[in-house]
C-alpha cells in the first residue's frame, strides 16, 4: 500500500521527483569524481609519507657492501651501522626462472610489503610474515602461471628453488621499486614507483618477501638476494646534524649508489605536484556538500508543500501522524537509491580511459561509501522538514490552507 502511495507521487508530480534525483545525482557524481581525484593524488605518497618528511637518503643502487666485504641482505644490517635510522629495502635474487629469460626476481622488506598492496588480477597479496609451509610464495606479472602453480627457479649452483604462485599483478599495477625498462627520474615520490604497461616494461617479473627468502637460505644456502634498486632510509626526529652527517658518509662508503637524493628534496617536489590537485577537488568537496544541504531543504520544502493535503486525508483516513512522516521519508529514500545507481553508473562511465587534471579516476569501497554517507546525510536533512511541518500543523488547519490555495 506504501509502496503504491510513493509510486502514485511519481507520477502525479514526475517533475519535483525528477529534479530531486537529477540534483542528488549530480552532488553524487561530483563527491565521488573529487575523492577519486584526491585519493588517487595520495595513494602512493601516504604509504611511505612519515619517510619523505623525514629526513635520510633516497637510494637507488646496485647492492650494499659492508666491512666483512660481503653483500648486504637484510636492512637490519645497514640499520646497525648507521646511527637513529630505519632502512627499508629492495632486494635482487640472482636466480633464473626455469625455462624462461628476462625475468626479475625482486624481493621487500615486510614492512613495505605490509605498508603498500598493488592491484592484483586475481589471488592475494604477499604477506609480512613468514608461512610455515617452508615455500616461497609469489605474485607474479608476465609469467605464464595461475595461482596455486609451483615454479622453479634455478640458482648459480643449478639447486632447483620451488616457488608458490599465490598472486597476478593486473596488467597496469604500479609496484614500489623498478624492473627492467622502467627507470625513470622523477624525483618526487613516483621515483619509488614502477607502473606496469605491455609498452613500457621488459620481460617478467616475480615479487617476493625477503624475509621468507632469508629463512629459506637455511635450505638452500646458494640463494643471493643482495640489497639492490631502492633503499629508504628515515633518520629519528631528535637526530643532530652531525649525525646525520656522519650517516650519510656511511652511506656513501657502503653503498654502490647509482642515484640518491635527500628525503626533503623529494617531499618538497611531491607535495608541489600533489597541492594542484588537492586545491582544485577539495573546494569542489566542500562546494558538493554544501550544495547538497541547500538541496535537501528546498526540495523538501517543494515535496513536503505538494504532499501537505494528502497527509491531512491520510489523517483523516486514520493514518497516524509517524506513519505519514515515514511516507515521506520512504520517498527520500527511493530517489536516493535511484540517485546512487544512476551514480555508479555514470562513474563506471567515466573511469573508463578518462581523467581529471591527469588523475585517473576510480569507484571504488572509499568513493561509495563517501556518496553512501552523502546519501544517509541528505535522507537526514529530509527527514527534519516535513516532521517539523507535520508536528506543528493539525488537520483542520492544512485542509484551511490547502483549500484556500485551491488543492
Amino acid at each position: 500500500m506504501r509502496a503504491k502511495i510513493i509510486l502514485q507521487y511519481w507520477k502525479k508530480h514526475p517533475l519535483s521527483s525528477f529534479f530531486i534525483v537529477l540534483q542528488l545525482t549530480a552532488i553524487l557524481v561530483l563527491t565521488a569524481a573529487a575523492s577519486s581525484a584526491t585519493s588517487t593524488a595520495l595513494q602512493y605518497y601516504k604509504p611511505f609519507s612519515d619517510y619523505f618528511r623525514s629526513q635520510g637518503m633516497f637510494l637507488e643502487l646496485t647492492n650494499v657492501s659492508l666491512d666483512n666485504k660481503t653483500v648486504c641482505e637484510n636492512s637490519k644490517d645497514l640499520e646497525d651501522v648507521l646511527k637513529s635510522a630505519t632502512v627499508l629495502s629492495c632486494y635482487t635474487l640472482q636466480t633464473k626462472l626455469q625455462g624462461s629469460s628476462n625475468v626479475t626476481f625482486r624481493a621487500y622488506d615486510p614492512d613495505i610489503i605490509n605498508r603498500y598492496h598493488p592491484k592484483l588480477a586475481t589471488g592475494s597479496w604477499l604477506t609480512p610474515e613468514v608461512t610455515p609451509d617452508n615455500m616461497l610464495h609469489a605474485v607474479v606479472w608476465g609469467v605464464d602461471a595461475n595461482v596455486g602453480d609451483i615454479l622453479e627457479a634455478v640458482a648459480d649452483n643449478n639447486e632447483t628453488i620451488p616457488i608458490k604462485v599465490i598472486g597476478i599483478l593486473d596488467d597496469n599495477a604500479t609496484i614500489v621499486g623498478h624492473t627492467s625498462g622502467s627507470r625513470e627520474a622523477q624525483s618526487d615520490y613516483m621515483q619509488m614507483y614502477t607502473q606496469f604497461t605491455q609498452e613500457t616494461l621488459v620481460g617478467s617479473t616475480i615479487l617476493l618477501n625477503q624475509a621468507e627468502v632469508l629463512a629459506a637460505k637455511k635450505r638452500y644456502p646458494d640463494i643471493i638476494s643482495p640489497m639492490s634498486d631502492m633503499v629508504l632510509i628515515k633518520y629519528d626526529k631528535d637526530i643532530d646534524q652531525t649525525t646525520a652527517n656522519l650517516n650519510n658518509v656511511l652511506i656513501s662508503k657502503y653503498a654502490n649508489t647509482l642515484n640518491g637524493y635527500y628525503m626533503t628534496d623529494i617531499n618538497s617536489q611531491s607535495l608541489r605536484n600533489i597541492r594542484p590537485t588537492l586545491y582544485f577537488f577539495i573546494p569542489i568537496l566542500i562546494a558538493a556538500f554544501s550544495l547538497m544541504c541547500v538541496s535537501a531543504i528546498c526540495s523538501n520544502a517543494i515535496v513536503t508543500e505538494e504532499q501537505l493535503y494528502s497527509y491531512a486525508i491520510f489523517r483523516l483516513c486514520g493514518m497516524s501522524r509517524k506513519q505519514c512522516i515515514f511516507l515521506n521519508f520512504c520517498h527520500i529514500i527511493l530517489a536516493v537509491i535511484v540517485s546512487e545507481v544512476i551514480n555508479s553508473c555514470i562513474m563506471q562511465f567515466l573511469i573508463n580511459g578518462r581523467s581529471i587534471m591527469n588523475t585517473p579516476l576510480h569507484y571504488e569501497l572509499p568513493q561509495f561509501i563517501c556518496c553512501l554517507c552523502i546519501g544517509v546525510f541528505y535522507m537526514f536533512l529530509s527527514f527534519i522538514q516535513p516532521y517539523l511541518a507535520l508536528r506543528k500543523q493539525t488537520i483542520h488547519t492544512i485542509l484551511i490552507d490547502q483549500t484556500g490555495k485551491g488543492q
